[in-house]
């Protein structure tokens, strides 16, 4: 499973926080545009609680419920209380509660345009920790399709292979392995071995012999020092020859 360090830091990233630097800068919340005056004090009162020594991100949260708790919100302020409690349930390591946050950010309309691929990652990632496969699929294929996983592309095929497999659904872990393999053949690359891998679990619990014989033949075209593992599997579980179909 990916760790929560990883995640941690992809979130992080998606609400625009580096590692170390400050949650929210002074200067853009002064700044920030239709903020309401009650707004305006409770969210420079959540940043000081984000930005203490160490930070008090239960208080901070507590600040921006009663902010997003007064009568009416401007589509930005909204967004902000949003973003804020989505990195503040982060920085709690309450991922339930930040992919409602950072998720709603997404979909409001007001986030940078910039900062869409990286909120698609972060949330892939969150729901793959929260064992929400149908999400982390969603999300994880919405990065790959869209161009959006850039150096993170490993990562996220993985997730969304591993999503379909953890879920049970053998069929779309053979299709997603399987499309992936292909497509990395007519590239003339390399298959990775993980995917290879995977191809060949989906294969096993789907009780196709043709599919598991050619993901092993796969593997040790690829990856020859995997022929051990083939003779041992042709060991334990025979596979039928193609005459004997």
């Amino acid at each position: 499973m990916l760790s929560t360090l990883v995640i941690s830091v992809a979130v992080m990233g998606a609400v625009g926080v580096g590692r170390g630097g400050p949650a929210f800068a002074e200067g853009e919340i002064a700044t920030a545009p239709h903020l309401s005056r009650e707004a305006d004090t409770l969210v420079k009162a959540t940043r000081t609680l984000m930005n203490a020594t160490p930070p008090n991100y239960a208080e901070a949260i507590a600040k921006l419920k009663e902010a997003d708790g007064l009568p009416t919100h401007s589509a930005f302020e909204q967004h902000l209380i949003n973003e804020m409690l989505g990195f503040a349930y982060v920085r709690s390591n309450d991922y339930a509660d930040a992919v409602k946050m950072l998720e709603s950010g997404l979909n409001d309309g007001q986030l940078d345009e910039a900062d869409v691929p990286k909120r698609i990652r972060a949330l892939a990632q969150l729901y793959y920790q929260l064992q929400n496969y149908d999400k982390a699929i969603e999300f994880g294929t919405r990065a790959i399709n869209g161009g959006y996983a850039g150096s993170e592309l490993n990562t996220l095929v993985a997730l969304v292979g591993q999503s379909y497999y953890l879920k049970g659904d053998w069929t779309g872990t053979q299709k997603f392995s399987d499309d992936l393999v292909n497509g990395e053949i007519k590239r003339g690359e390399t298959p990775t071995k993980e995917s290879l891998r995977l191809l060949y679990s989906a294969c096993v619990k789907l009780h196709d012999e043709g599919c598991t014989r050619h993901a092993l033949e796969l593997l040790v075209q690829y990856y020859p020092k995997e022929m051990p593992l083939l003779e041992y599997l042709n060991s334990v579980r025979p596979l039928k020859s193609p005459s004997s179909h």
